[in-house]
């Protein structure tokens, strides 16, 4: 090209463009945190739980949901402050294949007392495998149930069935197939038509192990009223 020069003007140099464009690259997002649950440690869970029928079947199930939903990442909007990847998953499995401990220490005297005054209408005490249940004679005759989870699998089926998965599906993600899947203790309450408990239920889960997977079933059926509290407390809590 030829640059020519007209008089009462100035010529424009010449000269190479460059452009230059910068652009911001996102990282790629680390891999996601793992759990690798196989099937034999879920029915090791169940055999040691000694299972009732359906819900060794309700625990394979709950396992194939598991399978079937992604870990959350730091994408999600809802664990987006939450990174569990530093979290040792390894250890729940080996924790999970081992046999249960013992409770470590007593469960505090604190955790105990009524709530309100000095009587409660129903206390239940779990550390470990140990349950404790006391309910008042008034509530049992009028068929008011509060025991643990486990038990209430074994003994109130029917019922538990009817109400268990339905306010917390199975699906609704991937702890909570985790935690049907892992079930070791827990709480069922039910309340029949019309019955007024004045006196508050009282659970205490006194967790002394590493890893603990508990299920929490309250229903008070039409008419009903009642006042539960469900506490969870460890040594590390700083009781004496």
């Amino acid at each position: 090209m030829t640059i020519q020069s007209v008089p009462g003007s100035v010529t424009a140099p010449k000269y190479q463009r460059t452009v230059i464009t910068t652009a911001r690259h996102k990282p790629a997002e680390p891999a996601p945190a793992e759990l690798i649950l196989a099937r034999p440690v879920v029915q090791l869970r169940s055999r040691a739980a000694k299972d009732a029928e359906w819900y060794a079947r309700r625990r394979l199930q709950a396992w194939k949901t598991y399978q079937s939903i992604a870990m959350p990442t730091l994408a999600d909007e809802a664990w987006r402050r939450t990174d569990i990847r530093p979290f040792k998953w390894g250890e729940v499995v080996s924790l999970l294949q081992a046999p249960a401990a013992p409770a470590a220490r007593r469960v505090p005297g604190s955790l105990l007392k009524p709530l309100v005054g000095g009587q409660q209408g129903g206390r239940l005490v779990a550390a470990g495998t140990a349950v404790s249940v006391e309910l008042d004679a008034s509530l049992k005759r009028r068929k008011v149930i509060f025991t643990d989870f486990v038990t209430a699998t074994k003994k109130y089926p029917d019922l538990l069935k009817k109400h268990l998965g339905k306010t917390v599906p199975v699906t609704d993600g991937k702890f909570a197939a985790l935690a049907a899947t892992l079930a070791d203790s827990g709480l069922f309450v039910y309340i029949p038509k019309g019955v007024n408990v004045e006196l508050p239920l009282h659970s205490v889960a006194w967790l002394t192990g590493r890893a603990h997977f508990s299920r929490v079933v309250i229903v008070v059926d039409d008419g009903a009223l009642a006042t539960g509290v469900h506490e969870i407390a460890s040594p590390a809590t700083g009781h004496d």
